[in-house]
């Protein structure tokens, strides 16, 4: 069996309709601006023999993808500023 590399890019686009479809290599390409948001479920039960707490604040929470809304993204170039350090 060869493998041969292909840019997702260029296989046909397809709807999310069509996502369960057997068809042949295709990739559903979201319009832009549009968020998704991703649910993180706490875990029932963390196994922490050593007693660390590492995952102690592990609770649920949601993702939202692509992160557009944060009003506290830094954008260096889109403040003026005399450093020439970014102020973030």
């Amino acid at each position: 069996m060869r493998l041969r590399y292909t840019a997702p890019l260029s296989l046909p686009q397809i709807a999310p309709d069509a996502l369960d479809l057997a068809l042949e290599a295709s990739v559903l390409v979201e319009p832009p601006g549009e968020e998704r948001r991703f649910l993180r479920h706490a875990p029932e039960f963390i196994d922490d023999p050593a007693g660390t707490g590492l995952f102690a604040g592990l609770a649920a929470a949601t993702y939202v993808s692509p992160l557009t809304s944060r009003k506290s993204a830094c954008n260096p170039c889109s403040r003026k500023s005399t450093s020439s350090r970014p102020r973030c």
